[in-house]
């Protein structure tokens, strides 16, 4: 009969150290756990209890975290040695980059809209 207990013991050391390696992470990226929440659509709570091997997290979500740390996931999964993090992306709000997107859009269809060929020079 298999032994449960040592099982279960083995299962909570895993994510004890993919959480340790996702804190080490999250640090090096300069993210708080709000910040990783919102990245990967779990609360600020939830990553902290997932970082702590309070909460499972699902295979899908450990990928999710390791895309939005810029980590190999297999590092963040199964590496005694600390995952390589890339360095950071500027941050850029949300809501200011569609509105950006949405004038970039506007003003393509304004210069189409202007005769002879404007966005080769010919600006007569």
């Amino acid at each position: 009969m298999p032994d449960l207990a040592a099982a279960n013991a083995t299962i909570n050391g895993l994510y004890l150290k993919v959480g340790q390696r996702m804190i080490a992470a999250r640090k090096a990226r300069g993210y708080t756990q709000a910040d990783l929440g919102q990245a990967v659509g779990l609360s600020r709570s939830s990553i902290a209890n997932i970082e702590n091997a309070v909460q499972r997290a699902p295979f899908h979500t450990l990928l999710g975290i390791a895309q939005a740390l810029g980590v190999d996931p297999v590092g963040l999964l199964l590496s005694d040695d600390p995952p390589q993090v890339a360095p950071p992306m500027p941050s850029v709000n949300v809501t200011l980059r569609r509105r950006l997107l949405a004038a970039r859009t506007e003003i393509d269809t304004l210069l189409e809209a202007i005769p002879g060929d404007y966005d080769k020079g010919d600006h007569s």
